[in-house]
């Protein structure tokens, strides 16, 4: 019997330290939470009171197993015969209804009618039970006097069977319930046997009474992707309720209610806290769902007048005046590592390059000054788009406006709009903001696969300009020698996916009829995707710049004196002869070097003159590549003094 009332020691020590913990987690609730109706359709009040009945149950079970006291033994049988078929009816009623008809049981509650002060605070505290407090309260005290009960009381008749197998019954359907409730995936339908739909209302449902089929309650949803969007359709929700203020559809009571909901809406977004629904299609519909269930039925007044149409429109056009904030300040990044880095190597010379043969000799602050400018057309035409961004679509309504004139240059003033759309058919359908910023992307990508390309070939054996950093490279899983440029391989490649975007949804835009259409949900993947790798492109090819070795020794051992060509046919210009003859001239000498195996410089005099008389005593002096560069000093040219300008031409653009 020691053994037997250890163990009874232990199971009751076990199980109530989970209630304690259980308790722990009921005891940061507010206090006036026992009002608010749980998903379940209980109370709070009911876990509240259950939780100490179950501790006093045990209490009094534990007692009676150390005492010879027969008043306890005979409560503790008289709560077990009472207790346990009781628990077992009202479970098996519960949990058959959630099962066979569970929209009587999910519905989701309103609890306006409760009205306490803080009914909003209560109901997001306890939005759903904690595991914790249902394995406390229905599955620990159950387990604990069922295993107690028939260890000490050891009649095992058909009573005692019948109670047995009813508590047993009872037991397992809870743990089967909290499986569905708290383990099983949703994906979009609920996992109950008897329920292929969703027993939560949908915003648009009035006008149906059929059920959605599940693939195409699927198809439908946004929400994976434009759930992003969430603080730019909370600042559009905030400022149409101010504008419903004025207009007097709200209140200014009702006007702090709904900011204050959609603040803490937004606060569980930002913490990762926000608990997505079935039905929940898009971010506008999770946010207007969510808030109805913080502050009741007034959620429903913020939709008054406004359409998703002008809503997701807004949305969109806010969310990527953000972000074009943050492109433009990777862009500028990009631009002031090249053109820093060019003024520390301005006085590096290597051969510049046309149809990938040897030119003429040009500083390499000059290339990296060339791609660095088309940059800076890129910041120009990003900064120019901005204002055609900055088109206000709130207050448009679904396609005709908005019926309770409300002052959309308010909206436009407090969301920090440039203007306001002035057509409501424009308003709802224009995309052409998406596509033009697409067009901007796919440009400002070209010019980085064009710079990755020079990268590419100079990092290469064969040329050794550049060598990239480990941390912007890879190896080979064979090849142990291999160090492979894979940052300017992807960025030559992501510039095709962009432009892939871009011309994927122009396909999609071109066949539209006027307004909004079901297909213009398909702007926003391409739209995020190109926003994510142009940004991502701009930092990555920034670290390559700032990072990579430059071998301005290897530079100067490419230079040979056949690209000073152009510069000896510049000498006899000089001396008056015009540019088409001394063109032919330099050939010449080109030639004969090449037949004799030597450099142009290793020319004698008396060969030079066997090509043309005007050719003096002189000619050995424009064999110099720092002479050849210094030379071109316009405006644009590759001299120093102009090099230095451009880097500060591209300052002045950074300020």
């Amino acid at each position: 019997m020691g053994i037997v009332k250890a163990i009874a020691v232990l199971l009751h020590l076990a199980g109530a330290a989970v209630m304690t913990y259980a308790w722990m987690e009921l005891d940061q609730v507010p206090n006036n939470a026992w009002v608010v109706k749980q998903k379940g359709g209980h109370f709070q009040f009911l876990t509240i009171q259950g939780l100490f009945a179950a501790w006093a149950t045990m209490a009094l079970s534990l007692i009676a197993d150390f005492t010879s006291w027969g008043l306890f033994r005979r409560l503790k049988r008289a709560l077990f015969m009472i207790a346990m078929p009781l628990a077992a009816v009202i479970s098996t009623i519960y949990w058959g209804l959630l099962l066979l008809m569970p929209s009587l049981i999910l519905r989701p509650n309103n609890i306006e009618e409760y009205d306490p002060a803080s009914t909003a605070k209560a109901s997001d505290d306890l939005a759903r039970i904690p595991l914790e407090l249902d394995l406390a309260l229905h599955a620990v005290p159950g387990t604990v006097l069922l295993i107690d009960f028939f260890l000490f009381e050891r009649k095992y008749s058909k009573k005692y069977a019948r109670y047995g197998g009813a508590a047993v019954a009872t037991l397992a359907g809870i743990w089967y319930a909290w499986w569905v409730e708290y383990c099983a995936s949703f994906n979009g339908v609920f996992p109950y046997p008897f329920l292929t739909y969703s027993p939560f209302p949908k915003l648009w449902g009035g006008r149906f009474t059929g059920k959605t089929d599940p693939v195409m309650h699927e198809f439908n949803q946004s929400l994976r992707y434009d759930k992003r969007m969430h603080a730019a359709d909370i600042k559009g929700s905030i400022a149409y309720a101010k504008a419903l203020t004025k207009v007097g559809i709200l209140t200014p009571d009702e006007e702090q209610k709904i900011v204050e909901g959609l603040q803490k809406v937004e606060q569980e977004w930002a913490g990762g806290e926000f608990k997505i629904m079935p039905d929940d299609e898009d971010i506008h519909t999770a946010n207007e769902r969510r808030l109805t269930e913080l502050i009741g039925k007034l959620g429903g007044k913020l939709h008054t007048g406004r359409s998703r149409n002008d809503q997701v429109a807004t949305d969109m056009r806010l969310w990527l005046l953000d972000e074009v904030k943050e492109v433009e300040e990777g862009l500028k990044a990009l631009i002031r590592v090249m053109v820093e880095r060019a003024d520390k190597e301005k006085e590096f010379l290597l051969p510049g390059y046309t149809h990938l043969q040897r030119g003429q000799p040009i500083r390499w602050a000059h290339l990296l000054l060339s791609h660095a400018f088309s940059f800076s057309a890129d910041l120009q035409r990003l900064q120019q788009l901005i204002p055609r961004v900055s088109v206000l679509p709130l207050g448009c309504g679904a396609l005709a406006g908005n019926p309770f004139v409300v002052d959309r240059e308010f909206l436009a003033k407090e969301l920090g709009f440039q203007s306001v759309a002035e057509n409501s058919l424009y308003g709802v359908g224009d995309r052409d903001f998406i596509v033009e910023f697409m067009m901007w992307a796919s440009l400002a990508m070209t010019h980085i696969s064009r710079m990755a390309e020079d990268l590419v070939i100079y990092s290469t054996a064969e040329f050794g300009f550049v060598t990239l950093s480990d941390a912007y490279s890879t190896g080979s899983s064979i090849m142990p020698q291999k160090k492979n440029p894979d940052s300017l391989e992807l960025l030559r490649g992501k510039s095709g996916r962009v432009f892939g975007n871009m011309a994927g949804f122009l396909m999609t835009l071109k066949g539209l009829p006027s307004t909004y259409n079901k297909d213009l949900q398909e702007d926003k993947e391409p739209l995020f995707d190109a926003v994510d790798t142009v940004s991502a492109s701009f930092k990555i090819a920034e670290g390559v710049v700032a990072t990579m070795e430059v071998h301005a020794d290897k530079m100067r051992q490419a230079l040979t004196m056949d690209v000073l060509a152009t510069d000896l046919a510049d000498y006899l210009v000089r001396k008056g002869i015009p540019f088409r003859k001394t063109h032919e001239i330099s050939g010449k000498a080109v030639a004969l070097a090449e037949s004799r195996g030597c450099q142009l410089n290793e020319l004698s005099l008396s060969d030079f003159k066997g090509l043309n008389s005007e050719f003096s005593d002189d000619i050995h002096s424009i064999f110099n590549f720092e002479a050849s560069v210094e030379r071109r000093e316009s405006i644009g040219g590759t001299s120093l003094k102009m090099v230095e300008r451009q880097i500060s031409v591209l300052r002045g653009l950074l300020v």
